[in-house]
């Protein structure tokens, strides 16, 4: 009888329905198996491609990529997955460049609605090693509520590089969660554990072309593959296409000098389409 009432509620019923739509068809959230794991409406944009470049929330994709920053960064995030009202995902990232010490960042993010919801904060540092090479690591805590089952909490941490090779060409590299921590004794509760590689190759100054890997604890390798076109001072246009699935995406970014704004759509095969937006403030 309780369970009665608790779906006559049609706000509740949509709820459930859509994460077991999702839990069914895809993995949606960050310790499902084989998701995107970047961040920010311009890595959206380029096929979920980030480790490799850089700007505000490489604080989140990749903590070595910091030291590219010159100036105090903050960046707000957020993407409502496949259209569905209660599967909204956001966050922001800020990133405080020093002249000698490196640059030290916070991540916060957020997923899901009242009946199941996670919260990641992560704080990072990125120092460079000499003019070419630069590595980074940042700390992370967990915490994941159900309506059922209450919550949990768990730390964990991940390490970055980024190699300059040459003037217009950097590799980058993160890896996250090295030691399969996880909320409970369950590797069903596992953190996501995986590792990026990437490199970034700028063949003129108007365009930025990526190719990156991304390999998940038991899970696919990801490949991914991004373009960004300078096609003017204050306007970006880019794509990208990802595996596992087939995924598309494309966007644009309008750069209004300290303010920056970044729009995407990604398309997933039988899901459809989410929607990417970010602002990023320097």
């Amino acid at each position: 009888m309780g369970l009665f009432y608790f779906l006559s509620s049609r706000t509740t019923r949509v709820k459930v329905l859509s994460l077991f739509l999702l839990s069914c068809l895809v993995s949606v959230n960050s310790f499902a198996g084989n998701e995107r794991n970047t961040m920010g409406a311009r890595s959206a944009a380029m096929g979920m491609s980030g480790v490799a470049t850089y700007d505000v929330f490489s604080v989140l994709n990749n903590p070595a990529a910091t030291t590219q920053l010159e100036q105090l960064s903050l960046g707000l995030f957020a993407e409502n997955r496949f259209l569905l009202a209660d599967v909204n995902y956001g966050g922001l990232a800020f990133a405080l460049p020093t002249s000698k010490a490196g640059t030290i960042g916070l991540g916060l993010s957020f997923f899901g609605n009242d009946l199941y919801s996670e919260r990641h904060i992560a704080l990072s540092y990125g120092i460079k090693l000499s003019p070419s090479i630069s590595i980074g690591t940042h700390i992370d805590a967990y915490n994941v509520a159900t309506l059922d089952d209450g919550s949990g909490t768990a730390l964990t941490f991940g390490l970055g590089l980024q190699y300059q090779i040459v003037e217009n060409a950097r590799v980058g590299m993160h890896l996250h969660n090295p030691l399969f921590a996880g909320l409970t004794e369950f590797q069903e509760d596992d953190l996501p554990s995986f590792l990026q590689i990437g490199i970034a190759y700028d063949p003129s100054d108007k365009l930025t072309l990526c190719l990156e890997g991304e390999k998940e604890l038991d899970q696919k390798a990801i490949f991914k593959m991004g373009l960004e076109w300078r096609m003017a001072e204050k306007f970006h246009l880019r794509g990208g296409i990802a595996t596992q699935p087939i995924y598309s995406s494309l966007g644009a970014g309008v750069n209004l000098g300290r303010l920056k704004l970044d729009l995407a759509t990604s398309f997933h095969p039988q899901l459809g389409l989410t929607p990417h937006v970010s602002v990023r403030f320097e």
